[in-house]
């Protein structure tokens, strides 16, 4: 008798799909800090150096601690978004696929409500996180680049990537939104932040 473990492929649907999840933010993170590292340190570095607190180029190994940091949040922030996208297969979030569900200006109206609710969030999260009792555990890491590059946009403690990774299932459970809004909300953020 062969023993029945089609129990564990709903565990191999979640790890793949954070696999592919990460992929996809990566890639969207890699190309966009990408070009700004592009822009301000090779291609504009000489016009654009003055503007800089730091003018000389961030040394190598902080660099690579802002890309290893940024790869640990990627995974965190695709786990967050899987499990999302598992909450709204289960009706859990406000999250809605038919364009015609809501007038074509709430589509729109929904990505700047989610550029305010992140703004708010990230705000009142930060100064959480420089509280004397919460940096060391929360914020430490971010604030180990004192030359940041577009690099840095995602170098979190893992701590503080699971905080800043809870917007995506807030906006999806606080108020109604379209994938693409989501999508563009994303791409919004990203490119902000770095």
């Amino acid at each position: 008798m062969i023993a029945d473990i089609t129990w564990i492929d709903p565990i191999l649907h979640f790890f793949k799909s954070v696999a592919n999840s990460s992929v996809n933010i990566a890639f969207r993170y890699g190309a966009f800090a990408g070009i700004a590292w592009l822009l301000a340190y090779v291609i504009f570095y000489r016009r654009w150096k003055h503007r800089k607190v730091v003018q000389k180029l961030p040394p190598s190994s902080e660099i690579r601690r802002e890309i290893f940091y940024s790869a640990v949040s990627v995974v965190i922030f695709a786990v967050v978004g899987v499990l999302t996208f598992i909450a709204t297969k289960q009706g859990w979030t406000q999250i809605y696929v038919k364009r015609d569900a809501f007038p074509m200006w709430w589509f729109w109206g929904s990505i700047v409500c989610a550029i305010i609710l992140h703004d708010t969030w990230f705000y009142w999260t930060h100064r959480m996180m420089h509280h004397k009792k919460l940096f060391r555990f929360f914020h430490r890491t971010h604030h180990l680049s004192h030359n940041p590059s577009p690099w840095a946009a995602y170098a979190f403690d893992p701590a503080e990537a699971v905080v800043q990774a809870l917007i995506l299932p807030l906006v999806a459970v606080v108020m109604p939104i379209h994938p693409a809004a989501f999508l563009i909300f994303m791409i919004w953020q990203i490119t902000h932040n770095v």
